[in-house]
């Protein structure tokens, strides 16, 4: 007698299969024999479908890795790329053009800062400054600093102590033809004896608020903006540090 699942040849009066144990001789015989057959692989059917799995190669596996990781290095890539794009568009947009000119303008005055001012003046007109004077660079950035503490101590007299600035822009004017540049190159050389190639002129119309714990006030100055080359500069703070200069030598602060 042979077993019906996997055929092999039974003991006599065995109640069970010695190969599979699925038992011979039970009431539940008929419907184990179905449940078993829909699951049980002979050894044959085992060995084909092992052959028949897709075994990935070490080759094969190499390669999704090193897809997997070309991509993650372009991602990276991408991100790295749209952080730059944004920090150069944000530089452009709060650190150049005639609008950071009068950022600094404003700001110098609030954080008592020569160097803002030094910076929205041509480089010419500062080494005008250290001959007329006989200061080095350094020398004129503390005028400046004395000079706003100065301005600032006059504030408070008025308008109460934790002075703050704040400004809003109306409208600008922008000039590029020849006669109006021409005309601000000759103004330059008239009063402050530097020769210089404008690109662009902006009149811009700005409100200054000055803000203390008594009260404010607010002044509306016309800013004189001026392109040249790469820079933007502004002809009131080149006033401002000429007469920082010029009163250094009466000790006025």
């Amino acid at each position: 007698m042979k077993c019906k699942f996997c055929e092999q040849e039974l003991p006599e009066g065995a109640e069970k299969c010695p190969n599979c144990g699925i038992p011979v001789r039970s009431s539940q015989t008929q419907e184990l024999s179905a449940a078993v057959k829909s699951t049980y692989r002979t050894p044959e059917q085992v060995q084909q479908s092992d052959s028949a799995v897709d075994v990935e190669t070490p080759e094969a596996r190499y390669e999704r890795m090193e897809r997997t990781s070309r991509r993650n290095r372009w991602i990276v890539i991408g991100c790295i790329l749209l952080v730059l794009i944004l920090l150069v568009s944000g530089y452009f947009l709060l650190f150049s053009g005639y609008r950071a000119a009068i950022r600094r303008y404003v700001w110098g005055r609030g954080s008592m800062s020569g160097t803002r001012y030094c910076e929205i003046v041509p480089d010419r007109f500062l080494s005008e400054l250290s001959e007329e004077y006989s200061m080095n660079r350094k020398e004129i950035r503390d005028c400046l600093d004395g000079y706003f503490h100065y301005a600032k101590e006059q504030m408070e007299g008025d308008l109460g102590s934790n002075i703050e600035f704040a400004y809003e822009r109306d409208q600008a004017t922008t000039y590029t033809d020849e006669e109006t540049i021409s005309e601000y190159e000759t103004k330059l050389s008239d009063t402050y004896h530097i020769t210089l190639s404008l690109d662009e002129v902006v009149l811009a119309n700005v409100r200054i608020s000055t803000t203390g714990d008594q009260q404010n006030i607010t002044d509306s100055v016309t800013l004189t903006l001026f392109k040249c080359g790469m820079k933007w500069y502004c002809m009131e703070a080149m006033e401002q540090v000429e007469y920082a200069c010029a009163y250094e030598g009466y000790d006025l602060w």
